[in-house]
Order: structure tokens, then C-alpha cells, then sequence
């Protein structure tokens, strides 16, 4: 089973690894794709990553994909903590997945609303 956003498979070239931010905001016991990426979207990133089994982190827009292979059999090593029904990379090798899907769209009701709000209001003035 795959998440929708996978975009491949990549090495870990240590020290570094493909995406090097923690989104710190994820229980690593129960890590899953899917909930890695509403971590790194709710962090502001464009791409999760998954590894390990427990491990999420995450890239930002500018982050170079082209290296990927979309081949991820050398990807499918550990099932997630979250869900053993998934993979979770391996110890050198993430998958990586967009997080575009998990834009928290409250924020955008919000702002909508207030637009809105400050519309009537200018245009009551205006009146």
C-alpha cells in the first residue's frame, strides 16, 4: 500500500539526509507517511519524509527531488510504528512523499472570512 504524493525513494548520505528538518511535532510511535506529511504541511514544508520505521522529516519547496528513484522496493524495509500495513523507508533510505495534500484549510476559511468582513466594512463606509 502507498500513500498519494509518493515521489520516490532516495539514500541517505550521511551526516546529511534528503530532507533535514524534524517537524518536531509528530509521536514517533505511531509514525505513518500519512501522518508525517500533515506535520511537515502544518510546519510549512512542502515534502515529508519517511524513515526507519519512526523517523519523519521534512523539505522545503526548493529542495532537489530530482535525485529520487521512483523504483522504492530498496524503500520498503521497516513498516511505520503507526501502521503496519505501510512502509516507512529503512535505516538508508527514505520515502518521499509532497505534504501539498495536507494544507490545513482553516487557516484559508479564516482569511476568507476577515476579506470578507473588511470588505462589508469599507464598503459600509464608502455608503
Amino acid at each position: 500500500m502507498m500513500f498519494l504524493g509518493l515521489l520516490g525513494c532516495g539514500a541517505v548520505t550521511r551526516p546529511s539526509r534528503i530532507f533535514p528538518y524534524s517537524p518536531g511535532n509528530y509521536d514517533f510511535n505511531s509514525n505513518t507517511p500519512g501522518s508525517c506529511m500533515q506535520a511537515c504541511s502544518a510546519s510549512g514544508y512542502a515534502y515529508a519524509s519517511v524513515s526507519a520505521g519512526n523517523l519523519c522529516f521534512c523539505g522545503s519547496a526548493s529542495a532537489n527531488t530530482t535525485l529520487l528513484n521512483t523504483t522504492t522496493t530498496s524503500c520498503q524495509v521497516d513498516v511505520c510504528t503507526g501502521d503496519s500495513n505501510y512502509y516507512c523507508g529503512g535505516i538508508n533510505y527514505e520515502l518521499v512523499y509532497t505534504s501539498a495534500g495536507f494544507i490545513d484549510v482553516s487557516f484559508y476559511f479564516i482569511l476568507l472570512h476577515l476579506i470578507y468582513i473588511k470588505y462589508n466594512l469599507s464598503r459600509q463606509v464608502l455608503l
